[in-house]
């Protein structure tokens, strides 16, 4: 069963604001999602940060079904994963999207995510725009099969002209979206 997804918090995700992802009162509804485990992968740059390691422990501490990855490589990271969810512009949806993960963005207002990915928005890639809609977004994508995932990612891919199978860096993919619109 399809039950990982990864969690990529803005570098900010431990400040204590309700508009953030990681919120206790965002995460405690997500997580009454049944089956659902989230796999939280800090930024990079915060690894060293007291603070944001004092708010992962405490969040890992608090909630069973989270966990937290060190893992170094993305590659490694989105590997094991059913999708993303994340409320950060971040090059991970983009190497998600190429990896044929679903995304789904938690943006409360119209600001972060790239102009030229909200274009083709699609079930491969899902705008949330609060708590709810993020738990019926992951609901839908973890009742799909395989088929029905790489169906959604095949048919992103041809809306490009992107083979599948076609080695493509994300500055590469980014640039065929802009020359797409």
């Amino acid at each position: 069963k399809r039950d990982l997804i990864g969690v990529i918090p803005d570098m900010d995700g431990h400040l204590n604001s309700n508009k953030k992802l990681l919120h206790n009162n965002n995460l405690d509804k997500i997580l009454e999602v049944s089956g659902i485990e989230l796999l939280l992968r800090p930024h990079p740059q915060t690894y060293n940060s007291k603070s944001h390691n004092i708010f992962y422990k405490s969040l890992n501490d608090k909630y069973k079904n989270l966990s937290l990855s060190r893992e170094s490589r993305i590659d490694e990271f989105l590997s094991n994963l059913s999708l993303i969810l994340t409320d950060t512009n971040s090059t991970v949806i983009e190497q998600s999207i190429l990896c044929g993960i679903p995304v789904v963005f938690f943006e409360e207002k119209n600001e972060k995510l790239d102009d030229n990915i909200k274009f083709f928005s699609s079930d491969l890639i899902n705008t949330c725009r609060n708590t709810n809609e993020v738990i019926s977004t992951i609901s839908k994508i973890m009742k799909m099969n395989d088929h029905e995932i790489s169906s959604l990612k095949d048919n992103f891919f041809k809306s490009l002209n992107i083979s599948f199978n076609e080695n493509i860096t994300i500055d590469d993919f980014l640039n065929k979206l802009k020359n797409f619109n």
